[in-house]
């Protein structure tokens, strides 16, 4: 069986999404409420967006290990924005960093929220990142078509 190419070119696509629940958070949800983070997997270019943020990374620590000599509150101040700590990363943290950051649905998280949440529920967060990799992996699935109705007679 061969790839159907008219049929990929006419589909619409959308992400795919799924709910994980965290009893570790449950403090942080009105009561009664299960604590259930919604992600997404990430698309091609948020993948590539991802490594550039991780060379990024990469290359502000090299300067601010060059820098460090001349000030180091300065390098302090650098290494905390980029990364939540006054000492380097490993790549693969940076790498997660970023993408939970882009892949959370439900609460919105900004960087440095994903930061401080990484540092404070690391296995949380590593679940979380865990499941956007298996998402992604993935890829998008196709929206269902809808039924056009019944046939006027």
């Amino acid at each position: 069986m061969t790839f159907n190419l008219q049929e990929f070119k006419r589909a619409n696509f959308q992400h795919r999404k799924a709910d994980l629940e965290l009893p570790g958070l449950a403090g942080f949800f009105p009561e009664g409420e299960k604590p259930i983070i919604t992600v997404r997997g990430l698309t091609g270019p948020e993948v590539s967006e991802v490594k550039e943020e991780v060379q990024t990374a990469t290359e502000v620590y090299k300067l601010v290990e060059a820098a460090e000599t001349k000030t180091k509150a300065v390098s302090e101040a650098v290494r905390l924005l980029t990364s939540g700590s006054k000492d380097s990363l490993p790549v693969d943290h940076v790498r997660e960093l970023h993408i939970v950051q882009m892949g959370i649905v439900k609460p919105a998280f900004k960087y440095e929220d994903v930061v401080k949440f990484a540092g404070v529920f690391p296995i949380e967060f590593g679940l979380i990142a865990q499941k956007i990799y298996v998402l992604t992996g993935l890829g998008q699935e196709q929206k269902k078509r809808r039924a056009s109705g019944a046939t006027p007679k």
